[in-house]
């Protein structure tokens, strides 16, 4: 398909101009219908740094409650692409690797840093390895989609994910507990408990432990994980509070695996005797038995030992002329793995620590809603990690300090009760230094054994912006229009120099209309899209200076020129009776790398147009779609609660995710392409009177695909791996509430 922005604008217009009509119909212009027992719930949330209802909010966001996040079974991040269309997220060793749209950063090395923000309780989280652990005792969960360049700023180009706990309460002593038991021996256990300590103090402590074995053949892709929360609030007034948390997440188990893509239907790890046989021989093939046999297998010793710990605090205080939020974080994340990316032997150790300080003063009324803000980040990183190849081999020592200091503000004014216009900007600087030393040995490596350094300094200053309007066709329908700008700083791969690669930016053009209709039971909500993605990072394993003139093996990230994406969501929920919820949540997605061109020392395994000799090998990748984006995707669920005799339920719940088909690597080979597939979950749960406790049961991925999140090829033959969404699994799940 191909159109233009014009094109696309029209279309939308079209779509909002229908609903409008629409709207006009169903609804009284003077004054809202009357809402019935079986109405849609609003959801508040907190985007936009102020409290309004999602419905309410002239951007497209996806917020998911936390009692849905535990009827969909949503424990970790990679979960979350069960619900939200446009959203896909992978896991590659110890790192998540999150995109929106298409926009995402395909996290290579320890330095990656994610182009959707992740935020645990307004608070930033700088380290793909640092995200897991936080799915539990959840309040909501906010998915933004686009550039969020203003009131976030830092890695926010494609969005940003806000996960938000549950908070303690005053003067209520509860408990909460769930106990699931499951296939590939799956355990979990989550517990929180909410104490008064006075009339002006409470606590709310929660935890959750998850294990259940690998689910590749070999044990790899397991899970034995053990996460704390604990919350202190103090608020002796409606005007002040004080809230003190602190999160702990520990992960152990053997990891990460993948498969070779012709085994993937058949879940076969690493190192399954059927997948060392496919790698010898591809060895033996390309270099003779002599070098062929030197080349390490991947074997069954993959672990993982990582763990974070955040101390936050979140002050607000009601001043009269506006809200003061201050937002003080430090986090630490240690990393201890040994991992096989790209059959290659890898270890990594990385000790990562950040603190960041955020002050925002509010306010909001009827004419005028604004804020403004600062914020501060500092982060610094000790890293190694060692590649392990046979015929080369190659450790790297590095630190990295950055730095980053914004100023911010948003405001909306509304010209007439009916109309709102939106104006932001953010100024951020950010500094980053790198000293470190890389190490190589072994055969084919000119200076092996000598330790040569490497160091760099960087400097990027920008300033994001947006500007929108929203305009209320009816109490129930609001149509919007919003052009925004987002930023990613530049960074360093870490080698010797040439290290560095520059700023990506994302300039979005958004238009929509969001609805209720039918006595607020039906809602419908569109957006379509148009953004100009420049200089997008992309990280790839492939050969680059180790030493001045000697190439190896290591993770680089480099810019690409320009993508084109654009599309349609659209938002549907129907509460067709008080105990009957049907949803559906699709996306159209067009994303066109029209100048994607990349430059490998050595020439990779690829589909796209490669010329060009080492060291400087030119792959052109213009002209295809961008990895990891779908042209359709989405989410359809049916829920039902069937009211019992004896004032308990029956509560029934269907789902499927849909996608068309898509490349899962920026190589574009065939044995890396995910074709069009459904994944469907199902649980039936009997609820006690009271909701006073729970048991049922419950079945995901029903058909057992094998779905690939992402792809790549051993570096030293053609032998293609996939990583894996979990195969089919089932069991029973027990709650208590009292």
């Amino acid at each position: 398909m191909n159109f233009s922005k014009r094109t696309m604008l029209v279309a939308v217009s079209g779509l909002a101009l229908m609903s409008a009509a629409s709207a006009s119909w169903a609804q009284d212009a003077t004054s809202p219908a009357p809402v019935d027992d079986s109405a849609l719930g609003d959801i508040v949330v907190t985007a936009e740094r102020v409290e309004s209802s999602s419905q309410k909010s002239a951007l497209a966001i996806t917020a998911v409650t936390g009692d849905a996040l535990d009827r969909a079974g949503v424990t970790r991040v990679t979960d979350l692409v069960k619900l939200v269309p446009g959203l896909e997220i992978a896991s590659a060793g110890t790192l998540t690797q999150v995109y929106i749209r298409g926009v995402g950063a395909n996290a290579a090395s320890s330095y990656a840093e994610g182009a959707v923000a992740v935020n645990l309780d307004q608070a930033y989280i700088a380290r793909p390895t640092a995200i897991g652990g936080s799915f539990f005792d959840l309040e909501r969960v906010e998915v933004v989609k686009g550039p969020q360049g203003t009131l976030y700023g830092r890695n926010a180009t494609g969005g940003a994910v806000n996960i938000i706990s549950r908070k303690p309460k005053l003067g209520e002593l509860s408990v909460d507990g769930l106990l699931e038991v499951g296939n590939y021996d799956a355990f979990k256990l989550n517990a929180a408990i909410n104490v008064p300590l006075s009339d002006v103090v409470a606590a709310r402590i929660a935890g959750q432990y998850a294990k259940h074995d690998g689910y590749l053949s070999d044990g790899y892709n397991d899970d034995d994980s053990l996460s704390l929360r604990g919350h202190l609030l103090f608020e002796p007034s409606d005007d002040f509070s004080l809230l003190l948390s602190s999160d702990y997440y520990q992960q152990k188990g053997m990891g990460q695996g993948w498969t070779i893509a012709s085994q993937k239907g058949d879940w076969i790890g690493p190192s399954d005797p059927r997948s060392q046989a496919l790698f010898n021989a591809a060895a033996i093939a390309r270099y003779g038995p002599a070098l062929g046999n030197q080349i390490p297998l991947p074997r069954n010793n993959g672990y993982v030992d990582n763990n974070t710990i955040d101390i936050r605090a979140t002050l607000t205080w009601n001043l009269g002329f506006a809200d003061l939020t201050v937002v003080p974080d430090y986090r630490r994340s240690k990393v201890d793995t040994i991992f096989y990316p790209n059959g290659v032997f890898g270890v990594i150790e990385d000790i990562a620590k950040q603190r960041s300080l955020e002050v925002r003063l509010s306010n909001k009324s009827d004419v005028l809603t604004w804020v403004v803000g600062g914020y501060y980040f500092h982060e610094t990183q000790d890293t190694f990690y060692s590649y392990t190849q046979g015929l080369f081999n190659q450790e790297v020592n590095g630190d990295l300090d950055s730095k980053n200091y914004a100023a911010f503000g948003q405001a909306t004014y509304s010209v007439t009760p009916e109309l709102r216009l939106t104006a932001g900007a953010r100024y951020t600087k950010e500094d980053k230094q790198q000293v470190g030393t890389v190490f190589c040995s072994s055969l084919f490596c000119p200076l092996a054994g000598v330790r040569v350094p490497f160091d760099g300094d960087l400097s990027f200053d920008n300033i994001s912006w947006k500007v929108g309007g929203e305009f209320d066709l009816a109490p129930r329908s609001m149509a919007y229009a919003n052009v925004s700008r987002g930023y990613k700083g530049g960074g360093f791969s870490p080698i010797v120099a040439p290290n560095t690669f520059g700023t990506e930016k994302l300039t979005a053009y958004t238009i929509g209309i969001k609805n209720r209709f039918l006595d607020n039971r039906l809602q419908v909500n569109i957006e379509g899209f148009w953004w100009d993605y420049i200089g997008q990072q992309v990280g790839f394993l492939s050969s680059g200076q180790v030493a001045p003139g000697v190439t190896g093996s290591v993770f680089v990230t480099e810019n690409i020129g320009k993508s084109t994406i654009k599309g349609l969501d659209l938002d549907v929920a129907f509460q067709a009776t008080s105990g009957i919820r049907l949803g559906a949540r699709i996306g159209y997605l067009d994303a066109k790398a029209d100048d994607f061109v990349y430059t490998p020392a050595s020439v990779p395994f690829s589909a796209c147009a490669i010329s060009g000799a080492p060291p400087r090998v030119n792959v052109n990748c213009s002209g295809r779609d961008l990895p990891r984006s779908p042209k359709w995707s989405g989410t359809v669920t049916y829920d039902q609660t069937v009211e019992l005799p004896n004032d308990g339920a029956l509560l029934i719940n269907v789902s499927t995710r849909f996608s068309s088909r898509y490349s899962g690597s920026i190589f574009y080979l065939p044995e890396h392409q995910q074709d069009s597939y459904t994944r469907s979950d199902a649980s039936l749960t009997y609820q006690a009177p009271g909701k006073s406790w729970s048991l049922g049961a419950f079945v995901n991925n029903i058909e057992d695909k094998a779905v690939l999140t992402m792809a790549g090829t051993f570096s030293l033959m053609r032998v293609d791996y996939v990583n894996l969404q979990p195969p089919r699994t089932y069991g029973v799940r027990a709650t208590v509430n009292f």
